[in-house]
């Protein structure tokens, strides 16, 4: 984040800085004047209005600057340029004059704490070798600045865990935080020192005198490989159109790490407005503005996005958006199907924000961006790339750096970062990814891979380069010199071994191969491209120099041609020629000659390139030798489309034309062709380059590409490549366009011709509607139950794919507003019904008729004034309040018992006020006790109204006297065993009375008894018997009882 975020920083200044340069001019004394007056504030006089305006400027950025990193005001001095160098390094250049690469805080065993400028050395490092140009001065500044402000707080962290950290650990934190710096490594420093004897030795040769300082001072390994890295990416990335292509192969990369459903996910959410914002949130894709050459310090960039190398990666900067974009976008839809899914099922005060649940969505989503795509930022590439020498490998090989990685993750099985964050923040656990597919999305992409080797012959775009796979195998060439469309790796290496070997005969050999001037003529064509006046595809670098395959025919015919090549005489040559023909077809073919003596020659040249699948292209002198005007050729095949062939009796289609384009191909080369101009040609060649991502993807993945890429599907549509309908309506415009642009009868198009009503329909009303509505139909089918209800609110679109289903359902267009009307009464309710109640027509034709549909009960339909009614009703609580209102309501009450919702009401049953008062009384009171029957007794008219109208039984004697509850209570309190219960029964008559009356036995004398007697068996526990008496207190009937028992103890005795 921090190196996106300087990157955007950096662009930012770098074009106010264009622009603020402008005030000063070129003039390099009247900038040294402007550079004096800002490290010397006052003391320059004669500066120009615009001159004062820039000093100005920079004063206040860099006042504004040191505001930024906290600086206190009496730490800021007066010098704007030198005071970018620290206090304990400006000391160092006081007392030495120079500022030593060893240090500037980078000390052997010390891991980094502040910022290294691989330009702030030698050539800058003492304030009295400074150029003196305000310019060059404010991009050191900023690139410090930048740094400082963005880095710093990270490097502090690592210097920290450094110290803790064991050796091994300890060792990659602080190459980690060397190589974030911009400090060279340790393979850096060994290469600089040989490129300074390289730089001894170049100084001593008069041509190169001038550069040889480049590599005595600074960081010359730092320098050259950006300089010469920079150079292979353009001419290497841009100049060739099938890297840009190759480039997309990383797709394959996305689909296994996230499945063929959020990948497909992913495509389709860059069309939408949730994917757009989301695009705008994705800090890998925000990074790839910055960087495409990988790893190279942004201090040793040198205004590098001019037009020139603008031009040169156009095509290659596309291709890398759409991957990072679709690889983002898959991630994100993954995130959002698992998270939300999880999320859902916390409880309500655990779950997450919407917000914080689209930040993890973002975090997945450049998780998969960051682990499917080569990063340009040094913090996230290989340790190997940072040094000088990677920096050069890495130029290429950025699939396969991918392919490592993932193949690791995968095969270990590494849970998703940003999961593990949200199982940490929710305390939930999420459903683990199926490995055991991703890896069969492996085998499957090495399987294509496979088939890459049988492909090479079926287009120019060469397939092992589609896939990917030679930015592996080119790797070994790069060093021999094969290296496709340049010879300067090859020249490096002679130079690299020539100074190594002391060989000054082959080190000279490589300089000369390197001079810049024979890069006049490819810069000459890619700015031709930019200003317009060429096309991509007539970039030579578009082809390679040399056929791979017919290089590997010349190596096998290497001692067949030996002979010819020892014959010394060009008369003892021409005999030979014409004595072996058969060595004079291979000489042409290899480019040895360019003239053929014999016809047999000729024979036997066309008979190798048949059997060979030789590009004529490749072949020096074939278009004068074998002359053919393709274009007079293709227009007699063009005038047949549409004709029915003799004898075949069958039609000779675009795509049959096709077929002979690519025979054509074959024999005189793709150049040929777009030199010659058949329009029609050039169109089904540039047609096959553009499905060639399509052949190699699944039916799911085809399919998407189909409803997102009109352009792609009509092309297929077209030329007869595999499909015989339209996806995206959108794609019978352009196959419409086509036909009139070429014209081209509809009839020489196979499906149309084996189904002219194909053709016809795109010019029906049902046709519009399905290219009005294309887009959203899509994101409907898509879209889950809730999202299909809120797309299903906008009610053009909703009227629209009613209108759709019609033509679909062949309901008579008679039909069709009906149709879209019925659909358009919301379900709830029986409004759908009244409507087909009150359009009998439709009701019969279409609903019974076409859709075959049940048939509808109209009697059970309410009327619309009832459903109002019922509303209202339906809100009061049940009981009298409903039957009240229907009493009120007679109209609705016999609506309901029509539909049989009740009977009618009977006005005897409504119940009055007083009683409905009663009611709410008497049922407000406890069920337990006796507080309803006393109710009831002290209401007589509400206990009439409970027995006659509800069934109540009488009151009768069922309330207990007050008296007889306490005494109850107070029996029920006394021991079972022994006699006193029956004492107490004995000294309350009234309540022995009331238990007799219960069903009790009568007491008798059995108080009398004696103590040992068998106690009877207990009665049942009968209600509580109230007492009429007052009760005495449990003290003084206890000390009666006392008294009882010893006259009765007397008595006995």
């Amino acid at each position: 984040k921090a190196e996106t975020e300087l990157a955007e920083a950096r662009a930012a200044f770098h074009k106010e800085l264009t622009e603020k340069a402008k005030l000063i001019g070129k003039d390099k004394e009247r900038r040294a004047m402007v550079f004096q007056e800002l490290e010397n504030p006052g003391t320059v006089k004669g500066l120009t209005f615009d001159e004062k305006r820039y000093i100005t400027w920079w004063k206040e950025k860099a006042d504004k600057w040191a505001d930024d990193l906290g600086l206190a005001p009496e730490e800021r001095v007066k010098n704007y340029i030198t005071h970018i160098f620290e206090k304990d390094i400006a000391r160092q250049l006081e007392a030495e004059g120079a500022l030593d690469q060893a240090t500037a805080r980078m000390l052997e065993y010390t891991a980094p704490k502040t910022i290294f400028n691989p330009f702030l050395q030698k050539r800058l490092g003492a304030t009295a070798g400074l150029i003196e140009d305000p310019v060059l001065a404010a991009e050191a500044y900023s690139s410090r600045q930048l740094k400082v402000f963005y880095y710093e707080p990270l490097l502090e962290k690592i210097n920290l865990f450094a110290k803790n950290a064991p050796p091994a650990a300890s060792r990659y934190l602080k190459e980690f935080s060397l190589r974030l710096t911009g400090k060279p490594l340790k393979i850096d420093e060994e290469i600089n020192n040989t490129l300074k004897e390289f730089g001894d030795r170049l100084a001593k040769i008069p041509k190169f005198q001038h550069i040889a300082k480049y590599f005595q001072e600074g960081n010359p390994a730092g320098i050259a490989a950006y300089n010469f890295t920079s150079t292979l990416y353009v001419l290497w990335l841009g100049g060739k159109a099938t890297s840009s292509i190759r480039n997309l192969s990383q797709h394959t990369l996305e689909l296994a790490e996230v499945g063929p459903i959020h990948f497909a996910n992913g495509i389709r959410l860059r069309f939408t407005a949730e994917g757009k914002a989301a695009l705008d949130d994705s800090l890998v894709l925000r990074s790839r503005k910055a960087a495409f050459l990988p790893g190279i310090d942004d201090s040793l960039a040198q205004n590098w996005t001019d037009k020139f190398r603008e031009t040169a990666l156009l095509m290659f900067r596309g291709a890398d958006k759409q991957n990072v974009s679709d690889a983002f976008l898959g991630g994100y839809s993954e995130a959002k199907s698992f998270l939300t899914d999880a999320n859902n099922k916390l409880p309500v005060d655990q779950k997450l924000s919407q917000e914080r649940l689209r930040e993890f969505f973002i975090d997945r989503g450049d998780e998969v961006a960051a682990d499917t795509q080569y990063l340009y930022t040094k913090l996230n590439s290989f340790a190997m790339s940072q040094s000088s020498l990677g920096r050069v490998f890495s130029v290429l090989t950025t699939w396969s750096e991918n392919w490592i990685e993932l193949m690791v993750k995968w095969g270990k099985a590494n849970p998703s970062q940003v999961y593990i964050a949200f199982e940490k923040e929710t305390g939930t656990k999420i459903p683990k990814k199926n490995w055991s597919a991703t890896r069969k999305a492996m085998l499957m992409y090495m399987a294509i891979v496979g088939l890459a080797f049988f492909l090479k012959d079926r287009t120019r775009l060469k397939a092992l380069e589609y896939t990917g796979l030679t930015s592996i195998n080119y790797i070994a060439d790069i060093m021999g010199g094969d290296f496709p469309a340049l010879e300067y790796p090859g020249a490096v290496a002679d130079v690299v071994a020539g100074l190594l070997t002391n060989d000054e005969r082959r080190m000279k050999q490589g300089l000369s191969a390197l001079d810049p001037v024979n890069l006049v003529s490819l810069g000459r064509q890619i700015d031709a491209v930019a200003s317009g006046d060429r096309d991509w595809a007539t970039l030579f670098l578009y082809l390679q120099n040399k056929n791979w395959e017919l290089k590997k025919l010349e190596e096998s015919w290497e001692k067949s041609l030996k002979p010819y090549e020892e014959l010394t005489t060009p008369k003892q040559r021409d005999d030979y020629r014409e004595r072996n023909p058969k060595i004079e077809a291979k000489l042409f073919i290899t480019g040895q000659l360019t003239t053929l003596s014999t016809d047999a020659a000729r024979d036997e040249v066309l008979r190798l390139i048949e059997a060979n699948n030789i590009d004529t292209s490749m072949i020096k002198g074939y278009d004068k030798v074998f002359p053919l005007d393709t274009n007079e050729e293709l227009a007699t095949l063009e005038k047949q489309i549409g004709d029915i062939l003799v004898p075949e009796r069958d039609l000779y289609s675009t795509a049959q034309f096709g077929s002979e384009v690519n025979k054509l191909l074959k024999n005189v080369g793709r150049d040929k062709i777009v030199t010659d101009g058949n329009e029609l040609a050039i169109a089904f060649l540039q047609a096959q380059d553009e499905w060639q991502g399509y052949e190699n993807s699944g039916d799911e993945a085809k399919l998407l590409m189909r409803q997102q890429f009109p352009d792609l599907e009509a092309n297929l549509f077209f030329w007869g490549h595999g499909i015989t309908s339209f996806k995206n309506p959108n794609s019978a415009d352009l196959v419409i366009k086509m036909l009139e642009k070429y014209g081209v009868e509809p009839g020489g198009i196979r499906a149309f011709y084996d189904d002219p009503s194909k053709y016809d329909e795109i010019f029906t009303p049902l046709f519009d509607l399905k290219r009005t509505w294309h887009d959203k139909l899509i994101e409907y089918e898509a879209a889950g139950e809730e999202q299909r209800k809120l797309l299903l609110q906008n009610t053009a679109f909703r009227d629209g794919k009613r209108r759709i289903e019609a033509y679909d359902k062949d309901i008579p267009e008679t039909h069709h507003d009906n149709y879209v009307a019925y659909f358009a009464l919301p379900v709830e309710g029986n409004d759908q019904e009244r409507f087909l109640q009150e359009n009998e027509t439709y009701y019969n034709e279409v609903w019974l008729g076409v859709l075959e549909n049940s048939e509808k009960d109209f009697s059970k339909v309410p009327t619309v004034e009832f459903e109002e009614s019922f509303t209202q009703y339906d809100e009061l609580e049940p009981g009298r309040d409903r039957y009240k209102y229907r009493a009120e309501n007679p109209e609705f009450d016999a609506e309901g018992v029509r539909l049989e919702k009740w009977l009618p009401v009977d006005p005897d049953k409504i119940i009055p006020d007083e009683i409905q008062t009663s009611i709410e009384a008497y049922n407000k009171l406890s069920t337990e006790g006796q507080g309803r029957l006393k109710y009831r007794r002290d209401n007589p008219e509400y206990d009439k109204w409970l027995i006659e109208e509800q069934g109540y039984t009488p009151i009768g004697d069922r309330i207990v006297p007050e008296g007889i509850v306490r005494l109850q209570e107070r029996y029920d309190k006394l021991p079972t065993t022994g006699n006193h219960r029956l004492f107490f029964r004995h000294q309350n008559p009234t309540f022995e009375e009331y238990l007799v009356g219960k069903g009790y036995e009568p007491l008798g004398d059995r108080w009398m008894e004696p103590e040992d007697r068998p106690k009877p068996e207990p009665k049942p526990k009968l209600e509580p018997i109230p007492s009429p008496e007052v009760p005495e207190t449990d003290d003084e009937l206890q000390a009666r009882l006392d008294e009882l028992e010893r006259k009765r103890k007397a008595l006995l005795k």
